[in-house]
């Protein structure tokens, strides 16, 4: 591993993906909650038992509902927290709070899979709860488990101030169609995709966005090529992909800034990343084939950007 200048996480993790944690620590303002089928340990509990925690985090499993409720009694009174800035909670769980008075303050509200019941089953049958109809005034960032097509209560124009909005598409959604929709809202500027399909995801999504995450796109139902059209793009993270990713398709960015690159089989013309001349942050890891750059053009890289970090 090949590291230069000062650690730290890609702008679309610090600010859209992971805004509520300081690098590399829970700092003092998070709290978090892992649910296991018998038990649920917390991190930082004392913030919850004060009232103090400003963003809260909890991620659903297969437990039963019916043997951690008591846990969660506190969701009832999140009115109680006046710091709480970021929300991360099962779908299920939606119902438990009051979305008129959150709608109000919170920047970051992010909804994982449900504690009861296939989220799967739940979308195909429309089973999924009531999504909150408030007007969410100071949202940045949204993120969903699946497409909000058919996600009764959902609209997206109650998100005014929205600027990230990440969602899994997978078998949810093949074409990205629901991604149509959502672009409609002028304010948001980055996008997530997990598990992205279809050939022509990226053609619902405007072309003038500044950030673009892609988590296991499926390389033979997906077109990488068309990330070269998004000419403002500034924030770039690729992950998780079972192919060869080629430079060429993203070296004439003229604005891109940050590019992370994880978890591919190998690259090709790596070479052209010398070229970019704005790139100040660079991450790539996991790579299967480590022999995509020399070791004199990875020392050139290392030189060249103000944080640098290669497998």
């Amino acid at each position: 591993m090949l590291v230069s200048g000062t650690t730290e996480e890609g702008y679309i993790h610090r600010n859209y993906h992971a805004p509520h944690a300081k690098r590399g620590s829970l700092g003092n303002f998070s709290s978090f909650a892992y649910i296991s089928d018998n038990e649920i340990e917390w991190e930082n509990r004392d913030l919850i038992t004060n009232k103090r925690a400003q963003a809260i985090t909890i991620h659903g499993s297969s437990a039963h509902h019916k043997k951690i409720k008591d846990d969660f009694l506190f969701l009832y009174e999140l009115d109680s927290f006046k710091g709480l800035k970021f929300l991360s909670i099962p779908v299920d769980f939606l119902p438990l709070i009051r979305w008129e008075h959150e709608a109000i303050r919170l920047m970051h509200l992010h909804i994982n899979d449900p504690i009861n019941g296939d989220l799967w089953k739940l979308f195909k049958e429309k089973r999924l709860p009531q999504f909150p109809s408030s007007v969410f005034q100071k949202l940045i960032t949204l993120e969903l488990p699946c497409p909000p097509k058919g996600w009764p209560g959902f609209n997206i124009k109650n998100f005014p101030a929205l600027k990230w909005f990440a969602t899994e598409l997978e078998e949810f959604d093949r074409s990205g169609l629901t991604l149509k929709s959502i672009s409609e809202s002028p304010s948001i500027v980055g996008y997530g995709l997990f598990d992205p399909k279809g050939q022509d995801v990226l053609t619902h999504i405007p072309v003038n966005i500044e950030s673009l995450g892609i988590w296991r796109a499926t390389a033979k139902k997906f077109n990488f090529y068309r990330i070269g059209s998004f000419e403002k793009l500034k924030h770039l993270q690729l992950m998780g992909f079972p192919t060869v990713f080629d430079i060429h398709w993203i070296a004439n960015l003229p604005n891109l800034e940050e590019l992370e690159i994880r978890s591919f089989r190998g690259i090709m013309n790596a070479q052209l990343l010398l070229n970019m001349k704005k790139l100040r942050h660079l991450k790539i890891d996991f790579i299967s084939d480590k022999s995509y750059l020399s070791s004199e053009d990875k020392a050139t890289l290392c030189n060249k950007i103000k944080y640098c970090s290669l497998d």
